[in-house]
């Protein structure tokens, strides 16, 4: 390892900084093994409880105490802001761009806990309305929910921690369902999409926190995903969204499924026309109409 360092080093121009470097050795390696590849590297252990770019390497068992770092980040923060000097509109500021930009970072790729989550709410629930000239907490008017609604629904558009976090996560989830070829993506697909998508995979006890996240947020996605349909060839008319502006993605048969009923491009005549006979035998009426506003292209691209 040490000469494999030493030729990137000549190769790159870099240096290695062993004052900045850490070496994590699992519980397995003996003690006297440990020390003597220290010296050769001139790294220090790392400890247990040791954070990179603000997150903990090594989650413990008691999930709510990994983030407890976030927490104490939030409330030294709106404890230090001074509520009553400051308007509804500059309190809506802060908490937009500071209070609920602080915990992005690490909710990008980790599902926080219930509890923390609403521990978060909590914190900047009482900044936004403010304390007495006492220090008591003012009587909070509206509740939490109501207030972090879009503004065009009598809301202020800030967000609930919960649907932030779920957010970041079914992104994840979208860019592996859209086809993205990034590494992660790939080695993701490889090792737990090994049959049919990501949108028919199911999560272990034993597979990773990320993977079981992105999991766990299927249903957002399933809420606004749709295919695109080019040949379709791969996309089942039972079983997949395909219709847009509809309530589920999917029409409502009326017929039972059958030979010549069963993938979309059983529906496309030569020429990527639709056929209209054929989709009245299979489907309602509305949902006919609907199936003719998806355009066709003229060379049979694959569904996305």
């Amino acid at each position: 390892m040490h000469a494999c360092l030493q030729k990137y080093c000549l190769w790159s121009g870099q240096k290695v900084n062993p004052s900045k470097s850490s070496i994590y050795f699992s519980k397995n390696t003996p003690r006297v093994k440990a020390i003597s590849i220290n010296a050769i590297l001139g790294f220090q252990r790392i400890k247990e409880t040791a954070r990179h770019l603000g997150l903990p390497l090594f989650m413990g068992r008691n999930k709510t105490d990994n983030w407890q770092h976030i927490l104490d980040s939030i409330q030294k923060r709106v404890t230090g802001w001074k509520s009553r000097v400051l308007s509804k509109a500059g309190r809506l500021t802060l908490i937009a761009t500071i209070g609920q930009a602080i915990p992005a970072y690490g909710m990008s790729t980790n599902k926080l806990p219930q509890k923390v989550c609403k521990a978060i709410d909590g914190h900047l629930r009482k900044f936004w309305w403010g304390t007495t000239e006492a220090g008591n907490p003012r009587i909070h008017l509206r509740a939490w929910d109501c207030i972090c609604k879009p503004k065009s629904v009598g809301g202020l558009g800030l967000r609930r921690t919960n649907d932030y976090n779920r957010a970041f996560l079914a992104k994840w989830g979208w860019l592996l369902i859209s086809g993205s070829t990034a590494l992660w993506a790939q080695v993701l697909r490889s090792k737990y999409v090994k049959i049919g998508t990501f949108m028919d995979s199911t999560a272990k006890a034993s597979d990773s926190p990320l993977w079981k996240a992105m999991v766990g947020v299927k249903d957002l996605i399933m809420k606004g995903a749709c295919i695109l349909v080019g040949s379709g060839s791969t996309t089942n008319i039972w079983r997949d969204p395909w219709v847009p502006k509809h309530s589920s993605y999917r029409p409502t048969p009326i017929c039972e499924p059958g030979p010549g009923f069963a993938w979309v491009s059983d529906f496309i005549k030569p020429g990527q026309r639709w056929n209209l006979p054929k989709l009245r035998l299979a489907f309602h009426e509305e949902d006919v109409r609907r199936i003719l506003h998806i355009p066709l292209s003229a060379t049979r691209q694959e569904d996305i």
